[in-house]
């Protein structure tokens, strides 16, 4: 799914918090270790599993005490769109779901073509793994934090990431990867860190959540394998005129010729 996915949750119609969703499962139970956490005795503690993918958005029910309804209706399964609403005990999920990205960046007042154009280069964040469809444009005048709370800019589906678990800054012109004091360390291309100056194609991992920092005019390395092709053993005229002077010599000279070809062919190959 390209369109932005976001879920509102009100409680006894009160509204709590707003969540971007991206690619990937996000739990929905009454403990720490849901992603979406709903701290109430009639929730289970994993109560439903929410599936953002590139085919759309569904909920599913884990077989929950007190179930999922969708329009007024007890499911195990359903398919969400743009402003459905899912009753789990007294909580609303509502739905909303943008338009499909146009691809365009509105430039603010003061900005040059240029400078949009510089900034397109260095901002994105891309998910790997069961992260795969997320692209995140960063922008330089904020902090962009990653973690577990509902506040954060990216919101982790992920259990071993701490609540405010870190944050990627753009600093004298450059952009960085800052842990801010994890349990479970931030790590990029394997090797845990603290304060990591990003370079294009860092692979940045939280816990099982992987992404990874690039240009938008980062060009994909491919390798290509050179063949060696070998030239023609004989050339055509001397094809024919083997082929005429067997016809003369008849069956005799047949094996002959076969016999000094097994001989001469490997010499001729190199």
């Amino acid at each position: 799914m390209n369109r932005q996915v976001e879920v509102e949750i009100l409680k006894d119609g009160q509204s709590q918090s707003r969540i971007t969703l991206y690619p990937g499962d996000w739990t929905i139970g009454r403990t720490g270790d849901a992603s979406i956490i709903l701290p109430d005795v009639g929730v289970s503690r994993r109560h439903a599993c929410l599936h953002v993918d590139g085919q759309g958005l569904w909920i599913e029910d884990i077989s929950s005490g007190n179930g999922t309804f969708y329009r007024g209706s007890r499911v195990d399964r359903q398919v969400i769109g743009d402003g459905d609403e899912i009753q789990i005990d007294r909580f609303t999920l509502r739905f909303l779901l943008g338009p499909e990205p146009s691809g365009e960046i509105t430039l603010q007042q003061g900005q040059s073509s240029t400078a949009i154009d510089n900034l397109r280069e260095i901002s994105h964040l891309v998910g790997m793994g069961r992260m795969t469809g997320l692209d995140l444009l960063l922008t330089p005048d904020r902090p962009f934090i990653l973690g577990r709370a509902p506040s954060c800019d990216l919101v982790l589906p992920e259990p071993m990431a701490s609540r405010e678990h870190a944050e990627v800054v753009f600093h004298e012109g450059a952009w960085w990867l800052r842990d801010r004091g994890s349990s479970n360390g931030s790590y990029v291309n394997g090797n845990r860190i603290r304060d990591h100056l990003l370079s294009p194609g860092d692979r940045i991992r939280i816990g099982t959540v992987e992404m990874r920092f690039v240009r938008n005019n980062q060009v994909e390395g491919t390798l290509t394998r050179a063949v060696k092709r070998r030239k023609p053993l004989l050339s055509p005229l001397n094809q024919a005129l083997i082929a005429i002077l067997i016809l003369s010599m008849g069956c005799a000279g047949l094996v002959i010729t076969w016999q000094l070809w097994r001989f001469a062919a490997p010499l001729l190959a190199h």
